[in-house]
């Protein structure tokens, strides 16, 4: 943990001084953060657009809840995420879609907006999950 924290406060001399003791005790012990530090910086450094960044197929697409206006359509930010999700549900219509989102802000599931959304886009029903009670990571189909 300590080995973590030098990280993120970015002290780079108390990181590779706890990195070495973890090493005099087992070099394997060293490694183990060392390797996560680099999977997280290739991450991060990571495009999160609808084009692929390896040959993996995705079969699930997640998208997170955003709050709809009030008169039940979906807002700005929730729109962005929509047709995002649209252009990866038709490049892959082999993936499930998540939706997530309770009535936050609006009396309105945001799953639910999100889900009609997508359904009246032409993406089918039986392709699209989404949450029934806020706070609960559990889906149910919508069609």
């Amino acid at each position: 943990m300590t080995v973590l924290a030098c990280r993120v406060l970015e002290d780079k001399n108390q990181e590779q001084s706890r990195l070495a003791w973890l090493g005099s005790i087992d070099a394997h012990l060293a490694e183990k953060p060392t390797n996560m530090f680099a999977f997280v910086e290739v991450w991060l450094e990571q495009s999160y657009d609808d084009e692929p960044k390896s040959q993996v197929i995705p079969d699930t697409i997640a998208v997170f809840g955003s709050s709809p206006n009030l008169d039940e359509t979906p807002s700005a930010g929730m729109l962005k995420r929509l047709y995002l999700t649209k252009k990866m549900a038709d490049r892959f219509s082999d993936a499930i879609i998540f939706v997530s989102g309770g009535p936050v802000k609006t009396p309105f599931f945001e799953s639910q907006v999100m889900a009609d959304w997508l359904v009246a886009h032409g993406i089918d029903g039986k392709r699209i999950f989404w949450m029934t009670r806020l706070g609960i990571c559990q889906a149910m189909p919508l069609a």
